[in-house]
């Protein structure tokens, strides 16, 4: 299941990489580096509940950028980075995740991708929505 997943789900361009994580100790990790609660989303990970995704830059894959929740009805939950930071944070990595989205069929509130919060929850501000080709 976690292969048909990989393939299906995985994604790369030019500068960023989308992909699962490799292990259950990956998530724990990843919570960790980046000061978020994903590393306590392992078990609803590996049952099915939830799924998980890790946002890399193409130039540093081993490194934390963000980490991505998607539930089983294909609607992303929350994109975090260190601190809970949102992803408006980094607005050049908006139109990567808009691609995969469309590339699999994934709904997500604009304001999930736009929000330039620092914490677990959103503020007003926000970066003008890329055009996404």
């Amino acid at each position: 299941k976690i292969d048909e997943a990989r393939k299906k789900y995985e994604y790369e361009d030019s500068d960023y990489i989308i992909r699962l994580p490799n292990d259950l100790n990956e998530i724990v990790i990843e919570g960790d580096k980046q000061h978020i609660c994903i590393g306590g989303y392992t078990s609803r990970h590996a049952f099915g509940n939830t799924n998980l995704f890790f946002l890399r830059k193409k130039n540093e894959p081993d490194i934390p950028f963000y980490a991505i929740e998607m539930n089983n009805e294909k609607k992303i939950v929350q994109i975090h980075g260190f601190g809970n930071a949102w992803l408006g944070n980094n607005p050049e990595a908006i139109p990567t995740v808009v691609r995969w989205l469309r590339k699999n069929g994934i709904r997500c509130d604009e304001k999930i991708l736009t929000c330039t919060s620092r914490g677990y929850c959103s503020t007003n501000n926000y970066v003008i929505m890329p055009v996404v080709d």
